[in-house]
């Protein structure tokens, strides 16, 4: 397997091209997961991305939005599709980009724009997506670059 670091994003951890397999996985190439990821969302289209998690896709916010009913979560596909569907009925706007892949994960910073009244207010954040037999079976959220980039490893 050959190593390629990443010019744009020397902290991140150099991205592996090739084929990987784990014990009870079948094979797969960690950079098609992020390539499925970074189509999906340039595409702008919700189903597209949706159709690359699974049934039980878990969706966990990051930590630090924690409040007395623990950290925001999706728990299933259709989940998700109703929170993205929700912010983007709300003026969502958003571009991403692959930072990294390692073993069956990829890391997405995201710069958005949502409409919240009369004005436009950014955020970015970044998303690790984890795959198992190619589909997404977890996102995180990370609001702080260096924690989703020490998660990916």
């Amino acid at each position: 397997m050959e190593a390629e670091g990443d010019a744009r994003h020397p902290e991140l951890p150099a991205r592996r091209h090739g084929t990987v397999s784990d014990a009870g996985r079948a094979p797969y190439d960690a950079a098609v997961y992020g390539t499925s990821l970074g189509d999906a969302f340039a595409s702008r289209d919700l189903d597209r991305l949706i159709d690359l998690m699974d049934e039980g896709v878990v969706w966990r916010g990051d930590p630090r939005q924690a409040d007395e009913h623990g950290v925001p979560v999706c728990t299933d596909r259709d989940g998700v599709r109703d929170h993205v569907a929700h912010l983007v009925d709300h003026g969502l706007v958003a571009d991403a980009v692959v930072l990294g892949e390692r073993g069956d994960s990829v890391l997405i910073e995201i710069h958005a724009t949502i409409k919240e009244s009369d004005h436009v207010v950014p955020a970015e954040v970044f998303q690790m997506y984890t795959f198992r037999a190619g589909r997404v079976v977890l996102i995180q959220d990370y609001f702080d670059r260096g924690q989703a980039v020490s998660a990916l490893g």
